[in-house]
């Protein structure tokens, strides 16, 4: 999931990447232990193929900005909060449009919103994922939130 996460993050970026904040430990303890292994997705089923997808595009990638959701899933959110196509992927008439400023990359650089090309819809996180996927995800990133404090006192 990290090396998936790490290419995900190359690709929105357009540079390599050689490693990010989240450890594979930081991974594994968002997979087993925060999320039990379900995607953030009603009903919260147990994901057969997980993968990592930052929650939020204007905040660096970390424990506390990162979720869980089936490959399936994360594709769509990439295509429509990041404005990363998949060539066979198959696209609704958007809801509203959401301007990419304040973007910034893994490592916290600004990502430049001449990236996008014009036209290209971007959607929030909370419109491709859902209101209860959103409820979900700030409850996971309160408790990331919590165990990062935690283990800093």
């Amino acid at each position: 999931m990290w090396k998936d996460l790490l290419h995900r993050e190359s690709h929105i970026t357009s540079k390599q990447i050689n490693s990010l904040s989240p450890t594979t430990a930081d991974i594994a303890l968002l997979d087993d232990d925060f999320t039990l292994g379900r995607s953030i997705v009603p009903p919260h089923s147990a994901c057969v193929r997980p993968a990592l997808v930052r929650w939020d595009p204007r905040t660096p990638l970390s424990l506390e900005n990162c979720v869980v959701g089936e490959m399936k899933e994360v594709s769509r959110a990439m295509s429509r909060v990041f404005a990363m196509h998949d060539a066979d992927a198959v696209y609704e008439d958007p809801l509203g449009f959401y301007e990419a400023q304040g973007y910034v990359d893994a490592l916290e650089e600004p990502i430049d919103p001449a990236r996008f090309k014009n036209g290209v819809v971007i959607w929030s996180s909370e419109e491709v994922w859902g209101i209860d996927a959103a409820r979900v995800a700030q409850f996971r990133i309160a408790q990331a939130r919590r165990f990062r404090e935690w283990t800093l006192q």
